[in-house]
């Protein structure tokens, strides 16, 4: 008689936890994933950490957890073994947790590809030990990894820093020697009040300020043009924008150790943010981590034409600036906006990243860079 009040007992308990699985096995069940470093470069590695809690006495014989990856993250240690779509992976980890237990999975991520990857939905899954119930639950885990391009020698890039002697340093190149005052010109919202020339001022009813040869501001702006055709938003070519893109960074890491003032901008729509990018001009290590994390968010897709971006944010860089453009294409409508550029004293640099563009009517006073060939 007790064996059977004992069974019919323990078959209630076993009919009420199942009917009440989902309410039961949830209940302080915690889930945590993080990584041990947000941002890296191309060639390290981040540790990728799941962590499960089960804070009660109900044991979990069977978890399942899929959670949605960025195409573009690959593991050192492991296979991720399906694929939800186009633009997201499933790593899927399969465990079970005793009454108040906590384990931890570690998995290596192999950084190969420089971007912005953004980690959102996990899917969790629950089931008993007869198979009989399984819990789902939906679980919104935001999490971001920044993947900064390779930095490489500019000297490996770009010829103006291949000489007898070995690579010059940006400063020299960038921002010629002479610190003399060569002139002046109309006061602008960025310039400095110590900057005023009082002469030419009284003289022509209208602020000015002097015209100092680049050495004096020692700063500069970089830009980036995604657009690889005439219509500009075809024939995307991602070997040539990725070229631009470690071209961006490794003058940035140069600038910023030599104490040169840099900035950055780009025609390209930049993953993780709604608004367009425009960095001016500072030095410093945040001022580093904020043109890395720009040049790991710029996409391959451009917004808008080059000529038409620089248009429209010209408004934003100071005529003291060197404005450093690179680019994989080249129009007459770049070229006959770089030259009115220059006519209104800006001092431009342009950096070929295909070496046959034409720049017919191009400005004498645009400095050509020119770029070793793709490998």
């Amino acid at each position: 008689m007790g064996i059977v009040v004992t069974t019919l007992v323990f078959l209630m308990i076993i009919y009420y936890i199942l009917n009440r699985w989902e309410s039961l096995v949830f209940k302080k069940l915690d889930f945590k994933r993080y990584l041990d470093k947000e941002r890296a470069f191309v060639g390290e590695s981040v540790r990728l950490t799941t962590e499960i809690t089960n804070s009660k006495f109900l044991i979990l014989p069977w978890i399942e957890i899929n959670s949605n990856i960025p195409k573009g993250i690959e593991f050192k240690d492991l296979k991720v073994i399906g694929q939800n779509n186009n633009h997201e992976k499933i790593l899927r980890i399969i465990t079970s947790l005793l009454s108040y237990q906590r384990i931890k999975r570690h998995n290596t991520i192999q950084c190969t590809h420089r971007g912005f990857y953004s980690f959102h939905d996990v899917k969790m899954s629950v089931g008993d030990f007869f198979g009989f119930a399984v819990a789902e639950k939906e679980i919104h885990y935001s999490m971001t990894l920044i993947v900064y391009p390779e930095i490489k020698p500019l000297s490996r890039l770009i010829m103006p820093f291949k000489s007898v002697q070995g690579e010059i340093s940006v400063r020299r190149w960038i921002i010629p020697d002479n610190m003399a005052v060569i002139g002046a010109r109309e006061y602008t919202p960025y310039d400095s009040f110590n900057s005023i020339d009082w002469k030419a001022t009284a003289r022509t009813n209208k602020i000015h300020v002097k015209k100092l040869d680049y050495t004096a501001d020692l700063s500069t702006i970089i830009l980036l043009n995604v657009q690889t055709s005439d219509i500009y938003w075809q024939n995307v070519d991602t070997e040539l924008i990725e070229k631009g893109v470690e071209v961006a960074a490794s003058i940035t890491e140069k600038a910023i150790d030599e104490k040169l003032d840099v900035g950055y901008s780009s025609n390209a729509f930049f993953y993780g943010d709604k608004n367009n990018i425009f960095i001016r001009p500072k030095n410093g290590r945040n001022q580093k981590m904020f043109i890395f994390d720009a040049l790991a968010k710029t996409s391959y897709l451009p917004l808008d034409s080059f000529d038409a971006f620089l248009n429209k944010n010209i408004r934003l860089i100071d005529k003291n600036n060197v404005i450093i453009l690179i680019t994989a294409h080249a129009n007459s409508s770049l070229v006959q906006t770089i030259n009115q550029l220059v006519k209104r004293d800006y001092c431009i640099k342009l950096i070929l990243l295909d070496n046959n563009l034409k720049l017919e009517g191009l400005s004498k006073e645009v400095d050509i860079i020119y770029s070793y060939e793709l490998k």
